[in-house]
């Protein structure tokens, strides 16, 4: 099975691309709100549904923005929560996003990060599909979804890290799971070859 994943120059495609929107965007909530949830699965392997079921309180502790993405078992596949440190670059795009001039936000625990017109409900992973769906085009000239994002994520991440580090991360019950991203890329068996 081969995953499908962005490679380094998408990713640096992806960054340029939201560099640039405030300068094109007529919406820029929806620029930060969208680069917001995009980062999520890229920065820190969310799935969609995680994405949209986060709270406040996933993220901030009172007004304090905490270091970290805390979810409930309720609302992973796997109904264990975990813990997910932060990038600092996803600290960053939350700031702005919470501070944002408007649409103000009203900031309670319970509410979600993400709400739909109602502030008691979120957005839907079919909209999170649509919002990568449009990111990609906009980015690449092709669509892209958001388990990419997450598989992304756990390639770069095993790459650098012990498998057991990747499972706990991804919320994996089972090792086996996380082991579709030990598979080596030409760059991979290129770079082992180089080392002998």
């Amino acid at each position: 099975m081969t995953l499908k994943v962005l490679d380094q120059s998408e990713i640096e495609r992806l960054n340029q691309y939201f560099d640039q929107i405030p300068l094109l965007e007529d919406h820029p909530y929806l620029w930060v709100r969208n680069r917001l949830i995009a980062f999520f699965m890229l920065d820190a392997g969310l799935r969609a549904g995680e994405v949209v079921q986060l709270t406040f309180d996933s993220v901030f502790c009172g007004l304090t923005m905490n270091d970290s993405i805390s979810l409930s078992a309720s609302t992973t596949k796997s109904k264990r929560a975990r813990i997910i440190p932060m990038t600092t670059r996803l600290g960053t795009f939350l700031h702005i996003y919470v501070n944002r001039p408007s649409p103000p936000l009203t900031i309670t625990p319970f509410d979600y990060l993400f709400p739909s017109g109602n502030p008691h409900r979120h957005l839907t992973t079919r909209q999170v599909h649509r919002i990568c769906t449009e990111i990609g085009q906009s980015a690449f000239g092709r669509p892209f979804n958001p388990h990419q994002l997450r598989h992304t994520f756990a390639t770069r991440l095993m790459r650098v890290s012990p498998i057991r580090v990747v499972q706990e991360l991804l919320g994996h019950g089972s090792l086996s799971s996380t082991q579709i991203y030990t598979h080596p890329n030409t760059n991979d068996l290129k770079n082992a070859i180089e080392l002998m």
